[in-house]
C-alpha cells in the first residue's frame, strides 16, 4: 500500500514499491501458479492438440531440394516455371504456389490449424526458390508435396535431377528453438515456499475437480465406490510416479502425496 504523507505520495516508498523485486515478489506466486497448473493439467489430462494445414493434411514442414542438371541454366527453369498459372513470380528467383481459387476448406473442428495467405487473401500453398544449382520446393503436408511434385516435375523433365526431400515435424521444430527458463531472481528459500504452496493449493482443488481419467469425475466422488476407489488409487500412483521424474531436491521431486490418500481414505491401497 502506498501512504500520503501531507497530502503528497512518499516517493521513496513508491520507488521500493515499485522496484523490479518488490514486483516480482508480487507476481512471483501468480506465475509460478499458473505455469504449475498447466504442467499439471498436461500430467492428468494429457491431449495433444492436432496440428493441421488450412485444408486438414497433418502439419509437416517438408523440404525438396532438386539439383539443376549440369547443362541447365536459371532462365532456362524461369522460362518453364512461367508456364504455369498456378505459381506467382515474387521476384526473379521466387514463386509462390497459390490455391486455385480463395475459397477455404473448413477446418477440422478439433486441430489447430495453420493458414498462410497472400496481401489479396489468396491461399499459399508452398513456396519453390532458385538459388545456385539447385531448385526448393517448401510445403506443408506430405499431400501438399505429392500435388507439388506433380505440378512442376512434368515442366521441368530434363533440366532437374532427382529431389532430396527433408522433414521436419512440429515438435521437433519447436524442440529445436526452445530457449532454458531464466533463473529466478528470488531467494531459494522464497521461491521454494511459492512454488510449494502452489502445489498445495493446486492439489487441494483437484480433490473436487473432475478428472477425465476417473470418468469425469472428482477424485473425492469417485473414492465413494469400490470400483472408483481402485481407480483413484491407480491416478495417484501416476502422479507419485510422473513426479519421481523429477529432481528430488526440487519442490515438486520432493512433494509427498501421503495427506491425498489419507484424505481420501485410500491409505490401505498405496502399497
Amino acid at each position: 500500500m502506498l501512504h500520503e504523507k501531507g497530502g503528497a505520495i512518499d516517493e521513496t516508498l513508491l520507488r521500493e514499491e515499485t522496484s523490479e523485486s518488490a514486483l516480482l515478489r508480487r507476481s512471483a506466486f501468480m506465475i509460478t501458479n499458473v505455469w504449475l497448473d498447466f504442467t499439471l493439467q498436461r500430467i492428468l489430462s494429457p491431449r495433444l492438440p492436432r496440428l493441421t494445414n488450412s485444408e486438414g493434411d497433418p502439419l509437416l514442414f517438408l523440404t525438396a531440394y532438386y539439383p539443376l542438371n549440369p547443362t541447365t541454366t536459371p532462365a532456362q527453369v524461369r522460362e518453364r516455371l512461367a508456364s504455369l498459372p498456378a505459381l506467382q513470380p515474387e521476384g526473379g528467383n521466387l514463386w509462390n504456389w497459390l490455391a486455385e481459387s480463395n475459397a477455404r476448406p473448413p477446418r477440422p473442428r478439433i486441430s489447430t490449424s495453420f493458414v498462410s495467405t497472400m496481401e489479396d487473401g489468396s491461399l499459399l500453398l508452398g513456396t519453390i526458390e532458385l538459388a545456385g544449382k539447385k531448385l526448393t520446393l517448401g510445403v506443408n503436408s506430405d499431400r501438399r508435396l505429392e500435388r507439388a511434385r506433380a505440378l512442376i516435375e512434368p515442366v521441368l523433365a530434363g533440366l532437374v535431377g532427382e529431389p532430396k526431400i527433408l522433414t521436419e515435424t512440429p515438435s521437433r521444430l519447436m524442440a529445436s528453438k526452445r530457449k532454458p527458463l531464466p533463473r529466478s531472481l528470488l531467494p531459494p528459500d522464497e521461491e521454494r515456499r511459492i512454488i510449494r504452496a502452489a502445489i498445495e493449493r493446486h492439489y487441494r482443488e483437484t480433490l473436487d475437480s473432475p478428472i477425465p481419467a476417473l470418468g469425469n469425475l472428482s477424485p473425492r466422488d469417485a473414492a465413494c465406490t469400490p470400483k472408483g476407489r481402485a481407480k483413484v488409487a491407480d491416478w495417484l500412483k501416476m502422479l507419485e510416479n510422473h513426479t519421481a521424474r523429477h529432481d528430488p531436491a526440487s519442490p515438486i521431486g520432493s512433494y509427498d502425496f501421503a495427506w491425498m490418500w489419507e484424505e481420501l481414505g485410500l491409505s490401505d491401497l498405496r502399497h
